[in-house]
């Protein structure tokens, strides 16, 4: 090796983009449905600590359990996250 045609390791890494382009793009529609539903349990979750029982209801079989929505968006949220970088 000659001293012209060698480059310092950090630039050649900088260079050289190790990633192939059809794997660094996302589905943007996952992504964005994902944030929607996390955003929504977030939501819901708040709104079941402030508000009282009587005023946010989900009854499953006369039972109100207003902790089951945003446990499912949230679930469905991480899993769109998830499987959103995937192609």
């Amino acid at each position: 090796m000659t001293g012209d045609d060698t480059i310092p390791l950090c630039y050649y890494n900088m260079s050289k983009n190790p990633i192939n382009k059809e794997e660094a793009k996302m589905n943007k529609s996952r992504l964005s449905g994902g944030i929607i539903c996390l955003a929504l349990a977030g939501l819901l979750a708040v709104l079941n600590v402030v508000l009282p029982a009587d005023k946010l209801m989900f009854t499953v079989s006369n039972t109100n359990m207003p902790l089951v929505p945003p446990i499912i968006l949230a679930v469905v949220g991480l899993g769109l996250l998830i499987t959103a970088g995937k192609r």
